[in-house]
């Protein structure tokens, strides 16, 4: 049976949800040669916006609009909203601000989905005042912030530093009875209070979360993750993480990131830990230089932290060690049948809870992982964070447990053993862990693509990087899209594959 016009509809709908805005304007093309005589609706014109939009191709989605218009069609909010989140995604903050300003003129009502768009437009160029200028302009025309109200007001608020403002709004958010509370506002006040290194206000954040009856999400463990790394709190890491696997979510690449630390985040701990004990100093207070400074009191749990910060960056302290602890604990409860059924319970209920929590952000999330998926994850954790600490001949024994004991493996698992080879410029060994890969059935991503380009870069292997950018384009990674003779690059994580690709 053909297609009708509400298949094409619902096609084109489907790919804009996806990000997909080629194959949304391929779609939208096949369905006008299909029915020459049939003029597309203000609903799919608003799905190709919304596909355009999410590509951040502006030209095309402003086109499209005027097309509808010179047909003479009467446009109306949820037409402007797409064209206004066009502007905000491709960063052309002026032709947001005249479609919003031109709403009124023609007639279009505006609600609270077109305020929030102007308010991410504000709030990525640091325009406090003026967010909250519109925010007292919606109360005067009485239109009520949501939930992505105050999410976007938290996280502009919490990337200008202030993360008191930030809490304020989210106890207000709390306070507000029609607001519905996800864990995405309470996730943007956590990031806030991570950001500034505020882990009081972090920690009333998250009891103001539990207190909601909102169970923490994959997000909000990464942010924690993110916090404690920078602080270089071990042991709170290593807490956290059993925390993760026992909420029954399956941890990704950010998490892997966060859990090493983030370089920034960590530059930012230590310059208020040199400020405070410069201002202890001050004061009287006496400073050995010869021992080890504390970045938070004495615990025993955290790493000492040299004056001279040397190779900060790779300084995981007791880190892995504490998750081959972990590992150890994930191992005996895969390996002892009464051990899990004691625990199922438990952690049936957190693993429910916890789907119901990623159901209710993103529908259609996945159920909680297989069993024995939490030592896949642990094996990943460690990996990842011998790999970052340099030391690669414990990855590959790391790997080679992991396989004769069974664990499962992830794209994960061998982008750190790629990595590794990668780190030691062994090119022969890195192809070599590509095809083993490939052989289990596990999909290579982006990042292991990079590693593979840059080792072979790096090692004079031309050929052999050149194949590998090739291979990564066809599965569409490191596409590096060039518009006007300028290539983005930002996805790239290494200097070898962006030469590559050069």
């Amino acid at each position: 049976m053909a297609p009708d016009a509400r298949t094409y509809h619902e096609v084109v709908a489907a790919l804009a949800r996806a990000h997909e805005w080629r194959l949304a304007e391929r779609t939208f093309a096949e369905m006008r040669a299909a029915f020459p005589n049939h003029d597309p609706s203000v609903l799919v014109y608003t799905s190709l916006i919304s596909a355009y939009g999410k590509g951040g191709q502006w030209d095309k989605a402003n086109l499209a609009f005027e097309t509808l218009r010179a047909a003479g069609t009467r446009v109306d909010t949820g037409v402007y909203n797409a064209l206004l989140s066009a502007a905000v995604s491709a960063a052309r903050y002026r032709e947001a601000a005249k479609v919003f300003e031109r709403m009124p003129s023609e007639g279009v009502r505006r609600n609270v989905t077109t305020y929030n768009a102007v308010l991410t437009s504000l709030g990525r160029q640091r325009r406090l005042r003026d967010m909250e200028a519109l925010r007292r302009e919606m109360r005067a025309v009485n239109i009520e912030a949501n939930e992505t109200t105050f999410s976007v007001l938290i996280t502009a608020h919490g990337n200008a530093g202030d993360c008191h403002r930030a809490c304020a709004l989210l106890d207000e958010a709390c306070d507000t009875p029609w607001v519905y509370k996800s864990a995405v506002v309470f996730n943007s006040a956590l990031g806030a209070c991570v950001k500034a290194g505020e882990s009081a206000l972090a920690e009333r954040a998250l009891r103001l979360m539990r207190a909601e009856g909102v169970s923490p999400t994959l997000v909000t463990y990464n942010t924690m993750l993110m916090g404690a790394s920078a602080e270089r709190d071990w042991g709170e890491v290593a807490k956290v993480f059993r925390e993760l696997l026992r909420s029954g979510q399956a941890p990704d690449a950010i998490t892997l990131d966060c859990l090493c630390g983030i370089e920034k985040l960590q530059a930012a701990a230590d310059a208020r830990a040199d400020a405070e004990a410069a201002a202890r100093r001050a004061v009287g207070a006496s400073v050995d230089e010869n021992d080890a400074v504390f970045e938070n009191g004495d615990d025993a749990g955290r790493t000492p932290r040299s004056v001279s910060h040397a190779a900060v960056s790779t300084d995981l302290g007791d880190l892995c060690e504490r998750l081959r602890e972990v590992v150890a604990e994930e191992a005996a409860r895969a390996a002892h049948p009464r051990a899990r059924a004691v625990a199922a319970p438990r952690d049936a209920a957190r693993g429910a809870a916890s789907a119901t929590a990623r159901r209710a952000t993103h529908p259609g999330a996945l159920s909680p992982p297989q069993p024995g998926a939490a030592l896949t994850h642990a094996y990943d954790a460690l990996l990842r964070a011998l790999h970052v600490s340099g030391r690669g001949e414990e990855v590959e024994r790391a790997f080679a447990e992991m396989t004769d004991g069974g664990a499962r493996r992830t794209v994960h698992t061998y982008n750190s053993l790629i990595a590794s080879h990668e780190a030691r410029r062994q090119w022969r060994s890195a192809g070599d862990a590509m095809a083993r890969m490939q052989e289990e059935g596990i999909a290579p991503d982006a990042i292991t693509f990079d590693a593979l380009i840059d080792v072979a870069e790096e090692t004079g292997q031309w050929d052999r990087a050149t194949a590998w950018l090739e291979q990564a384009q066809e599965e569409g990674h490191l596409r590096c899209e060039d518009e006007l003779g300028v290539l983005d690059l930002h996805r790239i994580r290494s200097a070898g594959t962006a030469q590559t690709v050069l």
